[in-house]
């Protein structure tokens, strides 16, 4: 949905079937590794065997997103502050993103907040923007969430933050 166009559209020059399927990072690399797939973009480590390529498309910074009501309240608290006011929104465990988020809270000091699990930023973004709870996720899974922008508020991390990488993989 954000940048899957403009890569199908090459992509598209050179293949004469094209296949695109959405869902979770691991779920994605089992099907490339049984040869159900023959290109994946991932979030996931990915380590190459020696048919296989890897290049890495993108590094991008997780981000804090907070009702926009509560956007002040974030330039002078910590994420344990905000922790006890509002619940945490955040990916399944199923998904990278989730999964680097929870070694993240983890680390703070935060695993076990209240929180709410999701499987999408499309309803991570709109339950944040309702004023539910907040969330951390990455820019391109924002844009997922475009239509809640005007409910919601997006800060650097107060704490030392994360990132992810996305990689391509190929045969």
């Amino acid at each position: 949905a954000t940048v899957g166009p403009s890569l199908i559209r090459t992509v598209s020059e050179y293949a004469r079937d094209v296949f695109v399927y959405q869902g979770f990072s691991p779920e994605h690399l089992r099907g490339f590794r049984a040869r159900e797939l023959d290109i994946i973009i991932s979030a996931e480590l990915l380590s190459c065997k020696t048919e296989e390529l890897s290049l890495l498309l993108l590094r991008e910074p997780f981000v804090l997103v907070l009702p926009k009501e509560h956007s002040a309240y974030a330039q002078h608290s910590n994420l344990k502050q905000i922790a006890r006011n509002l619940p945490l929104v955040r990916y399944s465990a199923r998904s990278t993103a989730g999964l680097l988020t929870d070694r993240y809270l983890e680390k703070l000091g935060l695993i076990n907040q209240r929180r709410l699990e999701v499987e999408t930023a499309e309803v991570l973004c709109s339950l944040v923007a309702a004023g539910v709870g907040w969330a951390i996720t990455t820019p391109l899974n924002l844009l997922q969430g475009r239509t809640q922008f005007e409910g919601i508020s997006v800060q650097p991390l107060p704490e030392e933050g994360i990132s992810r990488d996305l990689s391509l993989l190929v045969r």
